[in-house]
C-alpha cells in the first residue's frame, strides 16, 4: 500500500471514530431529552397557540410517542452539538493554517448565531401569526381540531427554513472571500436576488402573507448588510500590501 493510500485509510478510520463518538454522545444525552421532551413540546405549543387552542389531538396511536421520540432526538442533538463540533474541529484543524483556523472559527460562530436567530424569529413571531391566520377560518359551522403531529411538523419545518435562509450572509461572504463572485456582480444582480429571496420565502413558508414577509424582509436586509461588509472586506484586501504565502 502506498503512503498516499495509507494516509487516506488513516483519515477514514479517524472519521469513523469521530462519528461513533458523536453517536455515543447523542445516546448519552437521549435519556435527558426523553425526560424533558413533553415539557418542551407543551411550552412550544402554548407559545405558538397562545389562547387560540386549549386542546391538541393525535389521530394515530403512534403519533404521541413519535412526537416524543423526535423531540428527544432533536434535544439530544442540541445538547451534544458542542461536543460534536469540537470532535470535527479536532479532525480538520491539523490540516489548516493559522489564518484558515481563525476563518473557520469565525464562519462557524456566525453560522450558528444566525441559525439560532432565524429559529428564534420563527418560533417567537412567525408561528403565532401563522396559527392566528389558520384559526381565522373558524365559524359557527367550522371548528379547528389541531393535530399535534401536523403542528409540530410544520413548526419544525418552518423553523428549519428560517435557520437555513439566515445562512445566506455566511455563504455570500465565503463566495466573495474565495473569489467565486465579486461584490460588483452581486450589486448588478440585486433585483434578481431580491425576487429570488421572495420566491424562496413563499416556497418555504405556509401560504399566509405574514410568514412569507417575515422571512423575506429579514433575508433581504441580511443580503444588503452582507453586501456592505463584503465590499469593505474586498476593498481592504485590495489595499493590503502583502499576500498570504502559498501553501507548500
Amino acid at each position: 500500500m502506498t503512503q498516499k493510500s495509507q494516509s487516506l485509510v488513516d483519515h477514514i478510520v479517524a472519521l469513523r471514530t469521530i462519528l461513533l463518538r458523536c453517536i455515543v454522545a447523542m445516546l448519552i444525552a437521549f435519556p435527558v431529552g426523553m425526560a424533558v421532551a413533553w415539557r418542551c413540546t407543551w411550552w412550544l405549543m402554548d407559545w405558538v397557540f397562545q389562547s387560540d387552542a386549549q386542546q391538541l389531538y393525535y389521530l394515530k396511536m403512534v403519533d404521541a410517542f413519535a412526537i416524543q421520540l423526535k423531540c428527544a432526538l432533536l434535544l439530544s442533538l442540541v445538547m451534544a452539538c458542542p461536543y460534536i463540533l469540537w470532535q470535527f474541529w479536532m479532525f480538520v484543524a491539523p490540516g489548516l493554517r493559522e489564518q484558515e483556523r481563525r476563518m473557520v472559527k469565525w464562519w462557524v460562530g456566525w453560522a450558528a448565531l444566525l441559525f439560532a436567530l432565524g429559529v428564534a424569529l420563527c418560533v417567537g413571531v412567525v408561528m403565532p401569526l401563522v396559527v392566528k391566520f389558520f384559526f381565522a377560518f373558524q365559524s359557527e359551522r367550522l371548528t379547528a381540531l389541531p393535530n399535534l403531529s401536523d403542528v409540530m411538523g410544520m413548526t419544525l419545518w418552518v423553523s428549519l427554513a428560517f435557520g437555513v435562509m439566515f445562512q445566506f450572509p455566511v455563504v455570500l461572504l465565503m463566495l466573495v472571500r474565495f473569489g467565486v463572485v465579486r461584490t460588483a456582480t452581486l450589486a448588478r444582480a440585486r433585483p434578481y436576488i431580491i425576487v429570488g429571496i421572495f420566491i424562496v420565502a413563499a416556497l418555504l413558508t405556509p401560504p399566509d402573507i405574514a410568514s412569507q414577509l417575515a422571512l423575506a424582509f429579514p433575508s433581504w436586509g441580511l443580503f444588503e448588510l452582507t453586501l456592505l461588509l463584503a465590499r469593505r472586506r474586498e476593498k481592504a484586501r485590495s489595499l493590503s500590501p502583502t499576500q498570504a504565502p502559498p501553501r507548500r
